[in-house]
């Protein structure tokens, strides 16, 4: 199992029970425990575009793909394509130089993220 947890969110490995697909589902709570209703609109607002831009890019092959989401009062559920070699910014972090063959990944991405 993996978790990875954002400044209002948490990623976790999850399995379709019917088809025993693997995906990933980010965790969005919502709740006004922990913010203020400033902040609890904030997160709402930018659930919602990142919604919309995932939708927009769907089917980009650089791109991951958003499955499904699922919305209530107090938690978002985004579920993705599992990536089972790991977040990008992990490898990042942890590589010191990258090769010319990695750069043109990251030119790629660029690239997705700029059309």
């Amino acid at each position: 199992m993996f978790r990875r947890v954002g400044v209002s969110s948490v990623v976790q490995r999850c399995v379709h029970k019917r088809t025993d697909m693997e995906y990933a589902v980010k965790i969005i709570e919502v709740t006004d425990e922990s913010m203020s209703s400033a902040q609890l609109d904030e997160v709402r607002r930018s659930t919602q575009k990142e919604i919309e831009i995932l939708r927009l890019v769907t089917g980009h092959p650089g791109i991951i793909t958003l499955i499904d989401y699922y919305t209530s009062e107090t938690v978002t559920f985004l579920v993705f394509d599992l990536m089972k070699r790991g977040e990008l910014f992990d490898y990042l972090t942890h590589k010191v130089v990258l090769s010319e063959k990695e750069t043109r990944w990251g030119e790629r991405i660029r690239s997705a993220l700029a059309q």
